[in-house]
């Protein structure tokens, strides 16, 4: 029988199956399941059974940190925090002992900025640990150490995040690529012109060199240059589809994951 956290927990997962869920829960940012499992790997915490799933957690004042230490693993974040108030709770005439909502108020990839005025999470880096926090953590396991922050990334440095798009028109022989570093405030723009097998070894060298963290390719790009993208991008590619339109995986099965029709 789950708990009405754990209800909330399973809800949250069908709506965002593809994030790591980051649960606010009081002092602490808790794992569940999967989550928990991956997430006390990539930052060297403890997991252990805890009623129906396998727990993991941080404190809450540590979150940026251990969110950047998350997306610089490859990891797709969603915060999720109480988003109803006891006058809410009240108002609604919901019984005083049942759980308040919670939803997501962020989700993050690799490729995007994630900083300390953001005002989905502001509050909780301004908390420092209490001591309730603090002996939680260390009754139940959390942090193995407190490290300073590190705002490196696995993919490169700071500098080298690069979010891109891909678009080809074969029929007038171009082909494009469009490049965001939101840390660095850079914004590129390169264009490839000729024949089809030129522009595509321009691409790869060009993509080569960017290694982008998560890419975005046009659907009418060729297979050959999908193939290109696949093998290139640091991160996730990812294909805008057209509803009745076919995309290149599923014309030679590759396993990627596809944009929701806008």
């Amino acid at each position: 029988v789950y708990t009405p956290l754990e209800k909330q927990v399973v809800a949250l997962k069908e709506k965002h199956p593809e994030s790591l869920l980051m649960v606010e829960c009081g002092y602490k940012i808790r794992f569940f399941g999967e989550d928990a499992l991956t997430a006390a790997k990539r930052l060297k915490i403890w997991a252990k059974k805890d009623h129906n799933f396998q727990v993991a957690w941080v404190p809450t004042h540590r979150f940026l940190v251990h969110a950047r230490r998350l997306l610089s693993s490859g990891c797709r974040i969603a915060l999720v925090r109480q988003t109803e108030t006891a006058s809410m709770h009240k108002a609604a005439s919901k019984p005083s002992g049942k759980m308040f909502e919670r939803s997501c108020v962020g989700i993050y990839t690799p490729g995007t900025s994630i900083d300390e005025d953001d005002p989905a999470f502001a509050d909780l880096i301004k908390l420092r640990g209490s001591s309730s926090a603090t002996e939680g953590q260390e009754e139940e396991g959390g942090e193995e150490e407190e490290e300073e922050e590190d705002s490196t990334m696995d993919f490169g440095t700071n500098q080298d995040l690069w979010l891109a798009v891909l678009f080809s028109d074969d029929v007038n022989g171009a082909t494009a690529v469009v490049s965001v570093n939101l840390r660095a405030n850079l914004i590129r723009h390169h264009k490839f012109s000729g024949q089809q097998r030129a522009r595509e070894r321009e691409v790869a060298d060009y993509l080569d060199l960017l290694r982008p963290v998560e890419l975005l390719v046009d659907e009418g790009v060729s297979t050959s240059l999908w193939c290109i993208a696949l093998e290139r991008c640091a991160g996730e590619v990812a294909i805008a589809k057209k509803k009745g339109g076919e995309s290149p995986e599923e014309q030679d099965g590759a396993a990627v994951s596809t944009l929701p029709d806008a």
